[in-house]
């Protein structure tokens, strides 16, 4: 991205392409408990995906799209990372989802999928940036100051990879969260759900944190 980066406006430094990369986490800080807070009050999870890889493929269009912008072009390359960040939190809905509609026998098999998933999708994604080589910086030119180049390729591969995600959530996803206590038949049997274990979060916060401190660091 740094590369881009100094492509599209000279004046770019190493400390703004830091804060670039800090944007997307950024979005995302923001967007997740929103989107949380939007699918426990709806109980629709499919509309919140749905949501995010729009927000997506917008953040991914204007990233593509920022040499023809008549716009400062490091800042739009910022914005268009901060709504992308900002879509990716249906990341962690996604784990929610995998939590509500697992039983207590398989939730371990469920959140190891989407973890799966997560970790494969990381791996193959810079992998897949190889086949994009041969277009050099150049590229082919599509209009004035617009090139389909090593740049902007994986951008335009996203924005199908969004649509992609939809269409499949479109056709395959049923939502159902059957390991969801209902509130109802909980006032009726007279079972009290414990409270969680705050200490437990406060440590999974922390674990987390640190582990994707390391991995952006080393990404930048």
């Amino acid at each position: 991205m740094f590369p881009y980066l100094q492509v599209m406006d000279k004046t770019s430094t190493e400390n703004f392409f830091g804060l670039i990369i800090a944007m997307y986490s950024f979005g995302q800080i923001i967007s997740s408990p929103l989107v949380g807070y939007w699918s426990n009050k709806t109980h629709d999870t499919k509309s919140c995906l749905y949501y995010g890889l729009a927000t997506m493929f917008f953040g991914n269009v204007l990233y593509f799209f920022a040499g023809i912008i008549p716009f400062q072009k490091k800042y739009v390359i910022l914005v268009a990372r901060f709504i992308t960040g900002f879509g990716s939190s249906n990341v962690s809905l996604l784990k929610a989802y995998a939590t509500a509609a697992s039983t207590g026998s398989d939730r371990s098999k469920a959140i190891a999928y989407v973890t799966g998933a997560l970790a494969l999708g990381m791996l193959t994604g810079p992998g897949l940036q190889l086949f994009f080589t041969p277009l050099g910086p150049r590229g082919i030119k599509l209009a004035t100051n617009l090139f389909l180049n090593i740049y902007t390729a994986p951008a335009f591969m996203a924005c199908s990879i969004n649509i992609f995600g939809a269409l499949l959530i479109y056709f395959f996803f049923i939502e159902r969260t059957i390991g969801v206590a209902d509130k109802k038949k909980i006032k009726e049997t007279g079972v009290a759900l414990p409270p969680f274990d705050t200490v437990a979060i406060i440590v999974c916060y922390i674990t987390r944190f640190c582990q994707m401190f390391i991995i952006t660091n080393l990404e930048s």
